[in-house]
């Protein structure tokens, strides 16, 4: 993995540049929690606000002594250029299921203060659920981030943050509730759908990482971010068979150079 991630970094070099010297912020996260505030309570596109948030708490706390002021404020700006503006790919829109203008009157799966295990718990046994899942934006993006988002509304709790995460759990209910429409979608052969290869490998084993990532770009990143977030949300979950379940869907989600197009 380590690997993988240096010929990243070496790929998007001019991202890992090192901020020159400037002043410290006393408070690292209020920035960026007070930045995210404005874009929780939206049903987003992908959940792009709350998950790239998480990461960067994490992150500061991880660091323990970073305190850049414009880095910080940096995160922050990336952070409100998330809007919340609705989803616009979806595999199978039925009667009533528009994303661009879905919503629901309340929250019944994803209650406040929602403990860990039971998240991971109703988010990976919905994973199985998929009978198919295809290349395209419309399923392995927005099934992944299904994911995504649940473990970074997870982490929001876990960092001190639940007020955040319970008001987050609007836009997961939503995502949840449409993806109910595809988890039986079966495409035609002469569709525009192409259903996502089975990853023989898992990124626990060595061989997973020995793959030539670079023709996706690390599928934009997401062979680390799925991976991560899958691992974070089984972790809580103690039933052997749906663990079980869940990695075996968990292979379509990795299979590389599928969700991106080679560059």
């Amino acid at each position: 993995m380590k690997a993988q991630l240096d010929l990243l970094i070496q790929s998007k070099h001019e991202l890992f540049e090192l901020y020159p010297a400037n002043s410290a912020i006393a408070r690292p996260a209020e920035p960026i929690t007070e930045a995210l505030e404005a874009s929780i309570d939206k049903f987003s596109e992908l959940g792009h606000n709350s998950i790239f948030t998480s990461y960067a708490l994490r992150g500061l706390r991880d660091l323990g002594h970073f305190r850049s002021e414009r880095a910080v404020l940096d995160i922050a700006s990336v952070i409100r250029k998330f809007d919340g503006r609705p989803a616009r790919y979806w595999l199978r829109i039925a009667k009533g299921h528009d994303p661009r203008h879905f919503t629901i009157e309340r929250r019944n799966v994803f209650t406040d203060n929602l403990p860990a295990g039971a998240l991971a718990g109703i988010i990976l046994a919905e994973l199985t659920k998929f009978e198919n899942i295809y290349t395209q934006m419309g399923s392995k993006s927005h099934v992944g981030h299904l994911l995504t988002q649940a473990q970074s509304l997870l982490a929001l709790q876990q960092l001190g943050f639940p007020e955040l995460a319970n008001r987050g759990f609007y836009s997961l209910e939503c995502r949840f509730t449409l993806l109910k429409d595809s988890q039986g979608h079966k495409a035609s052969e002469r569709s525009f759908y192409t259903p996502a290869t089975r990853s023989g490998s898992l990124p626990h084993q060595p061989e997973y990482w020995a793959q030539d990532f670079t023709k996706c770009m690390w599928d934009e990143g997401h062979v680390f971010k799925y991976t991560f977030s899958f691992s974070e949300l089984i972790n809580h979950v103690q039933d052997a068979e749906l663990k079980e379940k869940a990695t075996e869907k968990f292979r379509h989600l990795i299979s590389p150079n599928e969700r991106s197009k080679p560059t």
